[in-house]
């Protein structure tokens, strides 16, 4: 951000900037680890396709070396009582257990001695990265996904307010810090996440990968009773969503209505911590998604029979969709 405009022009490309799928270029190249001694341990995409930093921010900002590569950190041990870890106070009790998950997730990866770290383009890994592909790759991009998704945030049980903010959520076009740093209105380092995780608060990583507003996603899974959502751009996000639950019409019309009514305290949660308030934690987020579904459902259907104790429990068989 530092650059000449036309440096930074490049870079905003690159990253999809402006773009409802943004980070286009990031979001299809990998790391592949050989003997790890050119690979950045926190910043690069080496484990699962997303940086450390980003997986575990909490840990990345109080690390001392953000800068150390895969393979010191293994020579020095990253198992439990490794010294690689060496942080810049003591880890709070929270901070233990997002470390231990970090631990799980490295007890499988194994380092080749005589094998170089090198850099994968995932749409062509026999060829690699090519001008000519990348231009395929955006050319052939087409709007029907996002025009499928923008059809879905007219709900006729959702308040107008909500499917107007989903409707701009789609086009990237909230407030996020990310927005306002590339339109210069805050600095770069005032971008990261309310939540604290470190990332940069993108509309992307706020409702899909923060540690702590993506975390409400497994919870409404479990309480619906529908499988987890991977996808990786909000769009694709909401249609998978809404057909998780089963195929019938009354049962995409209720995912979708929750999917809008988590992105919606999401959005407010974000607000009433930027402005002050007091972090509320995902359970009490989710109570909030509970209570403002019900109320949407029992304002436009007054004949509706809905059991507030049971829609807490489990709303498919309160609707008779179980």
């Amino acid at each position: 951000m530092r650059g000449s405009p036309w440096w930074r022009e490049i870079a905003r490309i690159r990253d999809g900037g402006g773009e409802a799928d943004g980070g286009w270029f990031g979001g299809h190249i990998s790391r592949q680890v050989g003997d790890g001694s050119d690979t950045f341990f926190w910043t690069d995409p080496w484990v699962g396709g997303t940086p450390l930093s980003e997986r575990f921010g909490r840990l990345f900002d109080l690390a001392v070396n953000k800068s150390v590569f895969v393979a010191d950190m293994f020579q020095a041990g990253w198992g439990v009582g490794g010294e690689a870890w060496v942080w810049r106070r003591l880890l709070r009790a929270w901070e233990e257990e997002m470390l231990g998950e970090c631990q799980n997730l490295l007890l499988t990866i194994s380092l080749q001695e005589h094998s170089s770290d090198r850099w994968l383009w995932q749409p062509d890994l026999d060829c690699g990265y090519t001008v000519r592909g990348a231009y395929q790759l955006l050319t052939a991009q087409t709007e029907v996904p996002l025009h499928a998704a923008s059809g879905l945030i007219w709900h006729p049980q959702v308040p107008l307010k909500v499917s107007i903010f989903a409707w701009r959520l789609l086009r990237d076009r909230l407030p996020t810090k990310a927005n306002l740093t590339s339109r210069g209105i805050i600095l770069v380092e005032d971008s990261h996440c309310i939540s604290g995780c470190g990332a940069v608060e993108s509309a992307q990583h706020v409702f899909i990968s923060c540690n702590m507003f993506g975390s409400l996603w497994p919870l409404i899974s479990s309480w619906v009773g529908a499988p987890m959502v991977t996808a990786q751009t909000l769009s694709d996000h909401f249609l998978q969503f809404t057909t998780s639950a089963g195929g019938t019409r009354v049962r995409r019309s209720f995912m979708q209505l929750i999917w809008l009514a988590c992105v919606w305290v999401v959005w407010t949660e974000l607000n009433h911590r930027l402005f002050g308030g007091p972090a509320n934690s995902s359970s009490h987020m989710l109570d909030k998604i509970k209570t403002f579904s019900f109320r949407w459902l029992k304002a436009k259907s007054c004949t509706l029979a809905l059991n507030c104790h049971s829609w807490w429990s489990s709303p498919l068989l309160c609707l008779g969709l179980a």
